[in-house]
Order: C-alpha cells, then structure tokens, then sequence
C-alpha cells in the first residue's frame, strides 16, 4: 500500500511538473511575443482569397494580461469573437497547415474553430481562423504602446512580397541543422512545392514560381521538420 501512495504522489508531482513547464512556455509567449497592441494591415477571406485594406491603421487588437490558466485579456475594436467575452484562451502550439502554430480560442464561426496565431516577424502578426474558410487578419505592432517591445533576430526572411515570378530567401541555418526546406502550401492546405535547403550558413537564395496562378498562397520554412517560418505569400 505504502509503494502504491508512493507511485501515485510521483505521477502527481510529474504531471505538476510538466503543467508548470507548459504554463511557464505559454507565459513567456505572451509576454515575449504577443503581449501589446497591434494595427491592422488587411482583411482576407481565405475561402475566397480576397484581400481588402478596409479598417487599416484604424482597427486594432490589444492583448494585455495573461493569469494562471493561460487565459489572455483582449481588447479589440473589429470583428473578432471569443468564446470567454474579453478573454481567449492561449494553447501550445498544435499542428495546422502553417507547422506549429499557437491558438487561441473562436466561435465565429463554428464552435470548434480556433484562431491561429503566427508571428512573421517580431513586428508582424497574422491572426487566422484554423478552418481555412473563415477570415484572416494581419497585424504590425504599434511601437508607441508602452512597455512591449523585445528586439528579436529573425532567422528567415522572405521577399519581395507580393511576388510575380520569384521570390527569395534570405537566412542563417546553423550546420547542426540536418534538413532545412522551403515548402509552399494552398490556403486550403496542399503541399504544392518543397524544395529542400541543401546550404548551411548565412545565404540568400531565390526560388521561381513562374507556375502559380495568382492569388494566396502560404509558404514555409522548415528546420528538422519543423516549422520555423510561415508567411502569407500574394502572386500577383
């Protein structure tokens, strides 16, 4: 009997562990990342891959707190819904056609819709429903809104963007990375191209894509079969 308690205070202690590890993850998110306010760029309908500039400079989301429970205060002036009022809550990445990506919760939509959260750079931030048929908003961060700022180096970029025949990337892949690739997705979440990223260092290379018709597509950077980069790619 004394083995069993035993056994059992240790899985709890484990799992208390893992909790806090989690909950410590998705804080430091928050604060890092995503904490501050954000002006509107664009509004997409991905099942129609439209794009409109209808809002810009004018809506805006805020995030300000997180508590305990990783539910995340929301301030907004435009369209967007959350299942807890003024608060969302903030998952752990989960798997969706940009890689890992972090959510948030939604019911625009459907009930089990969740937004997805993507940062495409420090200064950028793309919120998207994860059905592939609701709307997508990109975000720049307003700098003037006190206390949020972190100076991050991003490890890719992507340009020029909007696109007509080619694009190029420039980044930095360490040699312990073992497979490195550029891969380009449909807004609906086929895999259209993958090309794989055979250099290691600082290295700019461009990539044709003279084939696509025009319109939205989603491009993503892979490191070990990881998604480190994931951003909005318009083919004019």
């Amino acid at each position: 009997m004394k083995r069993i308690l035993i056994i059992l205070v240790v899985n709890l202690l484990f799992s208390h562990f893992l909790f806090a590890q989690e909950n410590s993850r998705i804080t430091t998110f928050f604060n890092d990342t995503l904490k501050g306010k954000w002006i509107l760029e664009s509004n997409c309908l991905l099942e129609y891959q439209r794009c409109d500039s209808i809002g810009k400079g004018i809506e805006y989301i805020i995030f300000t707190s997180i508590n305990s429970q990783d539910f995340v205060k929301v301030v907004t002036n435009g369209s967007w819904s959350f299942e807890n009022g003024d608060s969302a809550k903030l998952y752990l990445p989960e798997k969706t056609i940009f890689g890992e990506t972090w959510v948030m919760d939604d019911y625009i939509f459907y009930s089990y819709n969740k937004i997805c959260v993507i940062n495409e750079n420090i200064d950028k931030l793309f919120l998207s429903t994860n059905s592939f048929i609701g709307k997508a908003k990109s975000y720049i961060r307003d700098k003037s809104y006190s206390g949020i700022h972190n100076v991050i180096n991003e490890p890719v970029t992507i340009y020029p963007n909007p696109f007509v025949d080619n694009i190029s990337l420039s980044y930095e892949i360490p040699n312990s990375i073992k497979e490195a690739a550029f891969k380009l997705y449909s807004v609906t979440g086929q895999l259209l191209k993958s090309i794989e990223i055979a250099e290691r260092g600082q290295i700019t290379k461009a990539f044709n894509l003279k084939e696509l018709n025009s319109g939205i597509y989603i491009g993503v950077v892979t490191f070990n079969n990881k998604a480190i980069k994931a951003i909005r790619l318009f083919k004019e």
